[in-house]
């Protein structure tokens, strides 16, 4: 399993979750995806993943997520996530962090997104 979290920052400029939530539904399952407008937050989780994305600031996001599958796969949707939320300022790592079924950690180390 793979830990991320992302601070997005200042450049989602004019976009609200319920913009977020619209963008992200055409690469994700509407089905698994629900919006707490009270919190700011949208959550999102299926067999492979779960993700939340939370608005701390006007313009600035946060994504945290687990990922099941492999890095390839998971650096392939963050990629997909960031050209829908025309996000051009993210940040360009993350904390790589594995863990075995249990959830005892096993290696944190900081990656880096290659194609952002």
């Amino acid at each position: 399993m793979i830990n991320i979290e992302i601070a997005i920052y200042g450049s989602i400029q004019g976009k609200g979750m319920e913009d977020i939530f619209s963008s992200l539904v055409t690469i994700f399952d509407k089905e698994n995806m629900s919006l707490i407008e009270k919190k700011d937050v949208l959550l999102y989780r299926d067999t492979f993943m779960e993700f939340s994305i939370e608005k701390f600031h006007e313009n600035d996001f946060y994504f945290s997520g687990r990922y099941y599958k492999d890095e390839s796969s998971l650096l392939s949707i963050l990629f997909n996530i960031s050209q829908k939320l025309n996000e051009e300022d993210i940040r360009s790592s993350f904390d790589y962090q594995l863990e075995d079924k249990e959830g005892n950690i096993l290696s944190v180390e900081k990656r880096f997104i290659p194609h952002l």
